[in-house]
């Protein structure tokens, strides 16, 4: 069963609100598209494993896609975690082109073009073992029986060759291409074949994945930007992207294309839950959309329906749970 869906990774989504709020002049905003281009590839790679998890037993197996867990000051991200009562599994799906040698001495991925040229990639297998670790940690924390942790690496792309050094081709044990995952889990389930968990703990991790599950904030913060004071506040217009709208007549007013909106400032609230925090107050509402008034404010946030608590000055409004199931990226990359 898919418990989580496959939708826009939440990396995806925090570098697009933050690339929408950089200067245009900022030294790292080159950077920060490169990197994008390289995780749109990334993701659209990764929907190609989707008909494969479609013949796994779905009363069994439960799916998920991108979560973003909470280690200390930052977040660790897993492509798709398949659980069950004998064993976790992380998947960690590479959509890179080319001749990839997985260079074992100094640990990590190069890959060479068709033109010759060599480019260097961190190694994912080293990547996908951390992360078992921190899945590790993480399943502790909620005081659940020890279960059974395998990854591996799948590279999607059909035309990359894989290679590695000499003696070294136990990695491919596991690194291999989509069409081997099935063959591969069914060796794991010959493996793993005591139950370690109950249906109860099962249901006990699926919510606190979900529930644990946020922006991972603060990376792209820490690699992109020196203060926060360096974003651009405001509204944007959702068809030319202009910062910032003006609040005019109940309407939201461009005054680059003219367009007007009721509701721009949701698209606004929702770049403020991915960059700056998981709740927003009145006057932080009122700080990054830039507005005056206290009580268009108020009227604002109440409208959205979004949860909150508190009373008064002390109330503070929390992203619904849906507000980050982006499936679609337009063309000028918004998720």
């Amino acid at each position: 069963m898919i418990v989580k869906r496959r939708t826009v990774p939440l990396k995806i989504q925090v570098g697009e609100a933050l690339l929408r709020r950089l200067p245009e002049g900022a030294f790292s905003r080159e950077e920060l598209q490169g990197d994008l281009e390289r995780r749109r590839a990334g993701y659209w790679g990764e929907q190609s494993i989707d008909h494969y998890l479609s013949f796994l037993d779905e009363k069994k197996y439960l799916i998920f896609h991108d979560l973003n867990l909470p280690r200390g000051e930052y977040t660790f991200q897993i492509d798709t975690l398949l659980l069950t009562a004998n064993l976790a599994i992380i998947l960690e799906v590479k959509n890179i082109a080319g001749t990839l040698f997985f260079d074992q001495l100094f640990h990590q991925l190069i890959r060479t073009n068709a033109n010759g040229k060599e480019e260097g990639f961190p190694d994912p297998i080293t990547q996908a073992s951390l992360q078992k670790y921190q899945l590790n940690e993480f399943l502790h924390e909620l005081q659940v029986p020890d279960i059974p942790i395998e990854y591996a690496v799948v590279i999607c792309n059909k035309h990359s060759i894989l290679k590695t050094n000499p003696g070294q081709e136990k990695i491919f044990r596991k690194v291999f291409k989509t069409p081997h995952l099935l063959n591969w889990i069914q060796a794991l389930e010959k493996m793993y074949p005591k139950e370690v968990l109950s249906s109860k703990e099962l249901r006990k991790i699926s919510r606190q994945l979900i529930k644990k599950n946020t922006p991972p904030r603060k990376l792209f913060l820490d690699r992109y930007l020196t203060s926060k004071d360096e974003l651009i506040t405001g509204v944007y217009c959702p068809f030319c992207f202009y910062i910032p709208m003006q609040r005019m007549k109940r309407h939201w007013h461009c005054p680059d294309c003219s367009t007007k909106s009721r509701d721009a400032h949701m698209l606004a609230l929702r770049d403020y839950f991915l960059l700056i925090d998981s709740k927003i107050s009145n006057q932080q509402f009122r700080d990054f959309a830039q507005l005056s008034s206290r009580d268009i404010a108020s009227r604002l946030l109440i409208s959205t329906n979004f949860p909150s608590s508190g009373t008064t000055k002390g109330r503070f409004y929390f992203p619904p749970a849906d507000l980050f199931n982006v499936t679609i990226l337009d063309k000028k990359g918004f998720a």
